[in-house]
């Protein structure tokens, strides 16, 4: 019997530990030149049925290149 799984990434929240960056959606903060969304995305996409649900509620235009953006 196989079973599927969806993948979903939450995103947003005050970012209060990365205030040093100044105002940031920590879904795009760059970890080696990839937004951690990215890093992710890809890790979900080897065992989750597509497409990966991604939370968020701004910066949704961005958040699209990577999953299917559902707004909470």
């Amino acid at each position: 019997m196989q079973h599927s799984v969806t993948g979903g990434v939450l995103t947003g929240g005050l970012a209060r530990r990365l205030q040093s960056l100044g105002p940031t959606e920590k879904g795009l903060v760059l970890l080696q030149q990839r937004p951690l969304v990215a890093w992710a995305a890809q890790t979900l996409q080897s065992f989750a049925a597509q497409p990966l649900l991604i939370s968020a509620n701004r910066c949704v235009d961005q958040y699209t290149a990577y999953g299917q953006v559902v707004a909470d």
